[in-house]
């Protein structure tokens, strides 16, 4: 079936239109040239010339105009089939789509933790080789300070074994002159008997001098059989005293080797940790793809039902055409205000929308005027200040909480246009204002603050008194917290742990793999969090201010994008004259009452 161009309709349209000027200036020139008609006559005669108009462009119209409506209403009644088809398959395939990358998410998920804790028992490794290289440093240097002890103590046997072979020639001399002494004396009792009574008294002393050299040479015998014993045990102990300088010669070789390769062992450590980090950011770059990939899908299959929808609106619409180019009637009703209602699409985490409605419980949120309620935490008092804040601006409106599972796909939802604005305030630092329109600050400068939060059983941690105290702690936060991290960085401590996601830092201070993570301030009565069975408390006395302010952010892809910021900015004074931004985050915990004289560690 051949089918008419715009062209071509405006073409046929345009001369029907002609030729029905032409009739209609053909008919009042015949009735004006009859003036000596009566005024009854006249209108008798213009009522008639206007039927014979009608009659006659009646057919006209219907031959230039209608039919070729009706064959453009049939083609565009084949093309929404076809749209319709088309549809239905798209919604088919990115249902499938959403449900492989909900799976590939979930699966990467566990593979990123998987990974973390590889990554935290390697960083742990490499710790624990480190110092394991340092002891066998100090080991190293023990022993070769014992292998020189035993170097000196060998020459001092060998020493001692000198004098005791000078010692035994010495005895030996004495030896031999005892028995030249004791020969002498012999011979001089021997001359003391021939003198007979002159030489008595000789003989005696020749007697005493001979016993004093017999126990002189029976002393010396002896001596020298001692030294010679001692001789042989000096003997026996330098032997042992080299054999044992030897041994230690030769655990100073192995021990040098084992710190070799202990130092080797630290060094791999340390890289495959660089490593791991390193694969720690990709499956965060992977994890951020894959949500994204789900969002979008997610968008793709919303469309996609849209389509659908509009598609069959369309051919309804083309069906009342084709009625109408059949003889039908129709009415076009067109209604236009600037100030109707908007449909607001607000995106915020799964944590902040299930706190958020365990909260509000289906209440107004206009109606909400007390904010210490145990789910009203910072992220929640935002989302409600911001709806207030539009309602205090006049707004009329309705919302829907676009949910993601962190603030990554959150935010993605909001830069895409998928979503009009950001439920939460954000840092100031890192808004991009080409896509986004900011208003102005909702936490000011130096309002926000954090507690040291750590283990109840962590007396020591709990005890800290200055940051040079707890510089000996490791610190744990999540890797795209990065104010966090960089106040982290500022103070300087042991290490940092960094983690995927909230919940993962609780798991790594019960694992010991950190101590203490900064968190807001609760309204609890000891102000402890809990989370995933943990809890932590914070060190009483410190809390540590963070850098910056935080604002809303609207998407400029909204199509709300002006008059929400505006909205935004003048329901913010509103709020802020009255107070009640204050007063939401003191009664919450945020501003908490019972910190404000605690120091604070820059």
């Amino acid at each position: 079936m051949p089918i008419s161009t715009p062209v071509d309709t405006v073409r046929t349209l345009w001369v029907g239109l002609v030729g029905l000027l032409f009739v209609t200036f053909a008919a009042g020139a015949l009735i004006a040239s009859q003036a000596q008609l009566t005024l009854t006559m006249e209108l008798v005669e213009l009522m008639l010339a206007f039927a014979l108009i009608v009659a006659g462009a009646t057919p006209a119209v219907r031959r230039l105009l209608v039919k070729p409506l009706g064959s453009v209403a049939e083609a565009l009644a084949v093309g929404s089939s076809q749209i319709q088809t088309a549809t239905a398959h798209v919604a088919s395939d990115t249902q499938l789509l959403i449900s492989v990358s909900a799976s590939q998410a979930a699966s990467i998920e566990e593979l990123s933790a998987t990974v973390e804790e590889l990554a935290s028992m390697t960083r742990r490794n490499a710790d624990h080789a480190t110092q394991t290289d340092r002891l066998m440093g100090k080991t190293r240097d023990a022993v070769v300070q014992a292998s020189d002890s035993m170097r000196g103590l060998f020459d001092s046997i060998q020493q001692i074994q000198r004098s005791s072979v000078d010692t035994s020639r010495i005895v030996k001399s004495i030896d031999g002159i005892a028995f030249q002494t004791n020969i002498l004396a012999l011979n001089a009792s021997v001359e003391a008997a021939r003198a007979g009574t002159h030489g008595a008294g000789f003989a005696v002393v020749a007697a005493e001098v001979r016993s004093l050299a017999q126990r002189a040479a029976a002393a010396a015998s002896d001596t020298s059989a001692l030294i010679e014993d001692t001789n042989r045990h000096v003997i026996a102990a330098a032997s042992l005293v080299e054999n044992t300088r030897e041994r230690f010669e030769a655990v100073n070789t192995h021990v040098s080797q084992s710190s070799t390769f202990v130092t080797q062992i630290a060094e791999a450590s340390a890289e495959q940790a660089r490593g791991i980090d390193q694969l720690n950011v990709t499956f965060s770059e992977i994890d951020k793809v894959v949500q994204q990939t789900v969002s979008s899908a997610e968008h793709a299959d919303a469309a996609a039902r849209q389509m659908m929808e509009e598609s069959q609106q369309m051919s309804a619409t083309i069906s009342r055409l084709h009625e109408i180019t059949q003889g039908g009637e129709a009415s076009i009703r067109v209604e236009a205000d600037a100030d109707a209602a908007m449909h607001l699409r607000i995106a915020v985490t799964t944590l902040v929308a299930d706190a958020f409605a365990t909260w509000t419980h289906g209440m107004p949120v206009a109606q909400i005027t007390n904010f210490g309620s145990p789910h009203a935490t910072r992220g929640t008092i935002d989302l409600v200040l911001q709806l207030q804040a539009l309602q205090a601006a006049g707004q009329t409106f309705d919302f829907e909480l676009r949910r993601s599972a962190d603030n990554a796909g959150a935010w993605h939802e909001v830069m895409q246009g998928y979503a009009d604005l950001y439920g939460e305030s954000w840092w100031d630092a890192e808004l991009d204002s080409e896509r986004l329109i900011v208003t102005s600050p909702l936490i000011r400068h130096g309002e926000f603050e954090k507690g040291i939060y750590a283990l109840r059983t962590n007396e020591r941690l709990l005890h800290v008194q200055s940051l040079e105290d707890l510089r000996e702690f490791t610190g744990a936060t999540v890797v795209s917290w990065k104010v966090d991290i960089r106040t982290l960085q500022a103070m300087r401590l042991k290490r940092i742990e960094q983690v995927f996601k909230g919940e993962h830092v609780f798991s790594a201070i019960a694992q010991g793999r950190a101590d203490f993570t900064l968190l807001e301030f609760a309204a609890t009565p000891d102000m402890s969090v809990t989370n995933g069975g943990v809890t932590l408390v914070p060190v009483s006395g410190f809390k540590v201010p963070l850098p910056g302010s935080r604002s809303w952010a609207v998407s400029k892809r909204s199509p709300h994008a002006r008059r929400l910021a505006d909205a935004l900015e003048r329901g913010l004074q509103v709020l802020r004259s009255e107070g009640r931004i204050e007063r939401a985050y003191r009664e919450s915990g945020f501003f908490h009452p019972r910190v404000v004289d605690w120091k604070r560690l820059a």
